[in-house]
């Protein structure tokens, strides 16, 4: 019986070590903006019914909250953004503007759906005014700078130079995107679901800071529509984000 005890306490001191040593590693990860959009007002604009939103550049369009519109239809209490603009080649962006980081590492994760016809724009800036120029023009204040496309193709800007990737965005589906970064080596990664599509580049400009998380459509034609149903900002002074996303809790990813 004492031998059971023994040994019985030994595995309860193994898990609780290896408890304190997980908590431990990922002691100072925290998030910094994170949204489901479930339970809003449908119909309502996406920065009047989240407090940590805003609409940082208008170019007419859309940002409104639905769960089932034109190519998009989720099951409620599950919605999303639409992210429509209403001028050619140019951005309506909307955008988290309440944070500063200076922490080393980054992660931002969104769970996207697009059209074909429409620019879209995901970048990590060090300007909390965050705007885009004209379709796939350099911003000077971006980061992480990531586009998708009419033609469904990544494109994404590192020193100041664009690249454009033959790895096509399937649609009209919801995929898990996420950008992991380096503040202080001025690097980033993307991974496109389960694969990582963009090794460790340099960013667009080098930042001291990051001020503002954005994400933009610009118009190129009809049916310019793209959906975000969920997005997440999370930093480390310690942990590399070095992954894809962990899906948000029931949400299935869709690959063809």
């Amino acid at each position: 019986m004492k031998t059971v005890r023994n040994s019985y306490r030994c595995m309860v001191m193994v898990i609780l070590v290896n408890l304190i040593w997980v908590f431990v590693a990922n002691a100072d990860e925290s998030t910094l903006f994170m949204d489901h959009i479930k339970g809003y007002t449908v119909g309502e604009q996406y920065f009047d019914v989240n407090s940590d939103v805003v609409r940082s550049q208008y170019n007419g369009g859309n940002t409104r909250v639905y769960s089932s519109k034109n190519s998009w239809s989720l099951t409620p209490p599950d919605q999303f953004s639409e992210i429509q603009s209403g001028s050619y080649g140019n951005y309506t962006t909307i955008a988290v503007t309440n944070q500063t980081s200076n922490h080393r590492y980054g992660q931002v994760g969104v769970l996207l759906g697009k059209n074909r016809l429409i620019w879209v724009r995901l970048a990590l800036f060090d300007i909390n005014n965050a705007s885009f120029p004209s379709d796939a023009g350099r911003s000077t204040n971006t980061g992480p700078d990531l586009l998708w496309d009419v033609n469904y193709l990544f494109r994404y800007y590192s020193n100041g130079s664009m690249t454009t990737m033959t790895t096509r965005y399937d649609v009209p589906e919801f995929h898990y995107l996420n950008i992991n970064y380096d503040l202080q080596l001025d690097t980033y990664e993307v991974w496109y679901d389960k694969t990582r599509i963009i090794d460790s580049v340099a960013f667009n400009n080098e930042l001291e800071t990051i001020e503002s998380l954005a994400i933009g459509g610009a118009y190129w034609g009809a049916s310019n529509y793209a959906a975000l149903d969920y997005w997440h900002w999370k930093v480390s002074d310690t942990t590399p984000f070095t992954s894809h996303i962990v899906p948000p809790a029931g949400t299935i990813i869709v690959v063809q």
